[in-house]
């Protein structure tokens, strides 16, 4: 994208207005993070967590990173790449133990 002046006429006044066309990168990304089953009370379940990364922004966007610390895990095995309005979705497992429960997480 780049920045310009576009100049403009109109009738019936025949008058030109000059404006500045001034391009303002604004990158930005949203994430959501599910996981099913939503409750687990038995250990030994296995609950898998589904991300969503979305371009919010007016610029693509590259080498974008997952990192989730509580599974201490990448979400994508390297970076991704996002178009203007683009979205990438990945999945990560987890098999509930026994001390979650008992620590209540």
């Amino acid at each position: 994208m780049r920045n310009g002046k576009l100049n403009v006429v109109w009738q019936p006044e025949q008058a030109v207005s000059t404006f500045t066309n001034v391009f303002t990168p604004n990158p930005a990304a949203s994430i959501t993070k599910h996981a099913a089953p939503g409750v687990v009370s038995v250990a030994g379940t296995v609950v898998t967590y589904t991300y969503t990364v979305t371009n919010m922004g007016n610029v693509p966007l590259t080498g974008v990173g997952v990192y989730d610390e509580e599974l201490q895990a990448d979400v994508w095995p390297g970076k991704i790449s996002l178009d203007i309005g683009g979205s990438a979705t990945a999945t990560l497992t987890y098999t509930v133990k026994q001390a979650d429960l008992d620590a209540g997480t």
